[in-house]
């Protein structure tokens, strides 16, 4: 018999543009999340390869990671549940009880599906401003990352300054000239994300 198990980030969440995104590392069992072991700020994800920056444990990623994983369990039973409800095997008889329950997990498959589809939409996966600023600043990364943010964000040097203090903790204002962020900060990113 073969067993799929391992580590493998899962919860993608709070994408920040031109930096990374939130995901939690998990212990998995055929790829259902089990064990949640860190949260990272991943820089750069391949298909077997994740770099990124360990930092505080993401409730909101464990979170999305458990309902995604639960809401694609659903969607396959409610799948499961139709095949059989609708194309029964030869001579197999279903009991009204039996087919009450199909038809339950079917239910609550259809409702799994769209909730599933909604939880990867850009309200839930992309950080807000304040959230970008404190992730990036709680990986410690420097000043021309926090410049990529400011100019994903559209903030200015006023809106910087007046969103300093984020969570009780003081964060440093972006680098003289962040406003005008240009390709060279970019570069330095993409090369920071592949090292």
């Amino acid at each position: 018999m073969y067993f799929l198990y391992g580590s493998r980030p899962f919860g993608k969440v709070d994408e920040i543009e031109g930096v990374g995104h939130v995901a939690t590392e998990f212990g998995h069992f055929f790829w259902f999340p089990l064990v949640p072991k860190e949260s990272l700020l991943v820089l750069s994800e391949k298909w077997n390869r994740v770099e990124g920056i360990p930092i505080r444990m993401s409730m909101k990623s464990v979170g999305f990671a458990y309902a995604r994983a639960v809401a694609f369990v659903f969607f396959l039973a409610a799948f499961g549940s139709a095949k059989a409800l609708f194309a029964p095997e030869a001579g197999q008889d279903l009991a009204p009880e039996r087919i009450n329950n199909m038809w339950a997990i079917m239910l609550m498959g259809a409702v799994a599906l769209p909730a599933l589809i909604v939880s990867y939409t850009a309200w839930i996966t992309q950080a807000d401003y304040q959230t970008a600023v404190s992730l990036v600043s709680e990986a410690g990364l420097g000043p021309e990352v926090r410049a990529l943010v400011d100019a994903a964000y559209g903030a200015t040097g006023q809106s910087v300054q007046a969103s300093a203090i984020v969570g009780g903790a003081q964060l440093q204002s972006a680098a003289p000239g962040a406003d005008d962020c240009n390709l060279e900060s970019a570069k330095y990113l993409k090369q920071y994300a592949d090292v």
